[in-house]
């Protein structure tokens, strides 16, 4: 549970979209950590590329269109 982690900086978010990308994970709880549209899309890429995840909580980010669609392609196609 990384929820209200101030992943703020690009270089944390990074590191956690590379590990998401190597590790499936099963539950993936980064809610109200102030990422950006951007960086809530990388991270839905990240868990897209690696297999499903049960549990993923993006909310109380500054998830936009980007963020969206991404989450949306990835529910369409898992």
């Amino acid at each position: 549970d990384l929820s209200q982690s101030p992943f703020r900086d690009g270089e944390g978010v990074k590191a956690l979209t590379t590990w998401l990308r190597s590790f499936p994970v099963a539950h993936l709880l980064v809610g109200g950590c102030g990422l950006t549209d951007s960086q809530v899309e990388g991270i839905v890429h990240a868990l897209h590329a690696a297999g499903s995840a049960e549990t993923v909580d993006v909310s109380s980010n500054g998830a936009g269109q980007a963020a969206c669609g991404a989450l949306a392609r990835w529910l369409r196609d898992p």
